[in-house]
């Protein structure tokens, strides 16, 4: 296990030394990426909080609350950017709709070691981390939220799990590649553009019902609004976002070595006479 441990580590060096070089070889565009991605992501946050202004506030959210829901969602966002973004770790249906699944298998480390590590870019996937933290800590700083040490273990606890369940459930979707490789080898970009679409929403003004929904089946709600909510105190039951989170990851386990076996089996149709990409 610790040698496990150390090859990973080995391995995130590897990646965000790859990373710096394309910014001190290329840093014209390395920082037009940056800021573009900054500015795309502040964009889309700032059309929810023109509503939460103009209407004082919405989904049962003060525009306060809406300030800092939207800060945790780019909080989210920027994790996933900072680990998943390069090499296609996050959009993980292309690398199986391509058949070039076996690129992995032939590695000496694990599968799961080169997804975990693959996509980690420290400096061109910190754009939106550095907007999200900057949004975290204005409201923070403006609110009446009690900060503490216990508050932001529970911050960092939340953090964790929200990222879980966006990362589980766009594998899970893009497991279908492994059945419809050609299909579905852009079904990952559809579940990452559905979060990004629907996650600064809140859904306190919706019924019950649609609240579970958002919550369960198809998680948006729980990447933001949920958590948000218990941080901000109005929720007492992270155990459920927490057991959320761990239900999720195992269903995606079981799920994608479920797509593995099927791979191992009947391989890529990608792979023919005229070549494979």
């Amino acid at each position: 296990m610790v040698d496990k441990i150390r090859t990973l580590i080995r391995m995130f060096k590897i990646y965000g030394k790859m990373d710096l070089l394309w910014f001190l070889r290329d840093t014209k565009y390395c920082l037009m990426y940056i800021f573009s991605d900054m500015i795309s992501t502040l964009a889309v946050v700032v059309g929810v909080f023109l509503l939460a202004v103009k209407f004082d506030g919405i989904g049962g959210m003060t525009e306060k609350e809406i300030i800092f829901m939207l800060g945790y969602s780019v909080l989210v966002e920027g994790v996933f950017a900072l680990f998943f973004i390069s090499n296609n770790a996050g959009q993980i249906s292309r690398t199986i709709g391509r058949g070039q699944m076996d690129h992995k298998m032939i590695q000496p480390v694990p599968v799961w070691m080169q997804l975990a590590a693959e996509g980690f870019s420290p400096v061109s996937g910190n754009g939106v981390l550095l907007c999200g933290i900057g949004l975290i800590y204005y409201s923070v700083s403006s609110s009446e939220i009690n900060f503490s040490g216990i508050w932001i273990v529970m911050l960092l606890i939340n953090l964790a799990a929200s990222c879980t369940i966006m990362v589980c459930t766009i594998y899970i979707l893009s497991c279908t590649a492994f059945y419809a490789p050609a299909a579905a080898e852009e079904i990952a970009s559809v579940g990452i553009g559905m979060f990004e679409s629907l996650k600064n929403y809140p859904l306190g003004g919706m019924n019950k019902s649609i609240q579970i929904f958002f919550c369960s089946l198809i998680p948006v709600g729980m990447i933001a609004w949920f958590p948000s909510r218990i941080l901000l105190g109005k929720f007492d039951i992270m155990i459920f976002m927490v057991g959320t989170a761990a239900a999720f990851l195992i269903l995606a386990i079981l799920i994608f070595k479920k797509g593995m076996r099927y791979y191992a089996k009947y391989g890529s149709p990608r792979y023919s006479s005229f070549g494979h990409r």
